[in-house]
């Protein structure tokens, strides 16, 4: 008979006893372990007040700095109308060193043979006074741009500017392609005066056109209509507001 000691060692030695299950412990989180983790997930975005306050800065920002942008903007645009201006005095002064005189309307410049009031030109030649153009009609750029070759025989281009967008601040064109008109950055047309005299002298009290036009803002100290010399021609138009000034008008001089 075997001792109990060795049949316990044969039956640990031919059973396999099963593995031994570790039940889970579960460890309660803490309260305050909770709220923390709770509290970073909702810091994920902008709370409502956070968000107004930023539409109100932005708001502020926008109100302080629209009328410097305003300004900026409407300075720009009296700049593009200076440009322009001064590039119909410099056609009329390339015109005048090309043919010897200055250029004036014939009897081709004229639509549907109307002539202005204040023309007092021959047919001939260049009128003998001071005389004003308004661009809302292209009389005279069709001389300036080559399109009278009675009055510029060699159709030389003196003078060119952008396409007008919405009829504002460039040519606009007719439906046949034509120069309709000349209109400066606000939609407003240029007043052209030409000394046809030989003085370089721009009196505006002598210009007959003028007397339906508020130039008398140009005045000189004694409250005389004022004198522009040694220049054959000036060229203004009222500007932003539409009205001739003297503020914020377009001028060459």
């Amino acid at each position: 008979m075997q001792s109990p000691l060795k049949l316990s060692s044969q039956i640990s030695q031919n059973v396999s006893l099963p593995y031994a299950r570790i039940p889970a412990i579960a460890i309660p989180l803490h309260k305050e372990t909770m709220k923390k983790s709770n509290h970073h997930s909702n810091r994920n975005g902008f709370s409502l007040v956070e968000l107004l306050v930023v539409i109100a800065i932005i708001a502020t920002l926008a109100g302080v700095s629209a009328p410097v942008i305003m300004g900026q903007l409407k300075k720009a645009k009296i700049t593009e109308g200076q440009k322009m201006a001064h590039d119909i005095i410099f056609a009329i002064e390339q015109f005048e060193q090309k043919y010897g005189y200055l250029p004036y309307l014939s009897s081709k410049s004229y639509i549907r043979g109307e002539k202005e009031e204040s023309q007092a030109q021959s047919t001939s030649g260049a009128p003998g006074d001071v005389e004003m153009y308004v661009t809302i009609n292209a009389r005279l750029l069709n001389v300036l741009m080559g399109k009278d070759d009675d009055v510029n025989p060699n159709n030389v281009q003196f003078f060119d500017a952008q396409d007008a967008k919405n009829g504002v601040n460039g040519i606009v064109y007719d439906d046949d392609g034509e120069p309709k008109m000349l209109m400066d950055p606000w939609g407003y047309p240029f007043a052209v005066v030409i000394d046809y005299t030989g003085e370089n002298k721009i009196n505006f009290a002598h210009v007959p056109a003028l007397k339906n036009v508020d130039f008398k803002v140009y005045q000189d100290k004694d409250g005389n209509p004022m004198r522009i010399h040694s220049v054959p021609a000036v060229v203004a138009s009222p500007g932003p507001d539409g009205i001739f000034d003297d503020i914020d008008d377009v001028k060459t001089w």
